[in-house]
């Protein structure tokens, strides 16, 4: 969603993503624009999470909130429109990105912080961080 330059409020929360075996392979970060919902996307098949295909697309598809789902170390390997809206970066830019280039440069350490938790498989704890969109404008996350 456009800001306009200025600031928007959204949620979000990091979520490991578990195997079968219970290995955490993944980091799920959803982001909830606390106004408006997201619109529906293409999206790889992820058969590793342990959903069919299609349950898992249409979860994907049909959420009103931004979603990424990130590699253990760092890097984006889906996004779907509601994070593209928020970051401001279309999907084939965010899958440029890892997770450390989200956050505001003031607020990297502690989201840090909260990311090495989730890959420890802790879920979020819950606190507001500053994300610096590829326009310039900041909006501020709950996590």
């Amino acid at each position: 969603l456009p800001t306009g330059g200025r600031s928007a409020r959204w949620r979000a929360s990091y979520f490991p993503i578990r195997a079968r075996s219970g290995l955490v392979i993944g980091i799920e970060l959803v982001v909830q624009a606390i106004a408006a919902p997201a619109q529906p996307a293409d999206l790889p098949d992820l058969p590793e999470l342990g959903l069919s295909d299609a349950t898992f697309r249409a979860v994907y598809d049909q959420a009103g909130i931004g979603i990424c789902v990130a590699a253990l170390d760092g890097r984006l390997l889906h996004v779907n429109p509601g994070f593209c809206a928020l970051t401001g970066y279309s999907a084939d830019e965010a899958l440029q990105l890892g997770v450390s280039d989200l956050p505001h440069e003031d607020d990297r350490a502690r989201a840090d912080a909260e990311w090495q938790r989730a890959r420890a498989g802790a879920p979020s704890a819950g606190h507001e961080l500053c994300y610096q969109r590829r326009d310039g404008a900041t909006v501020w996350v709950q996590a």
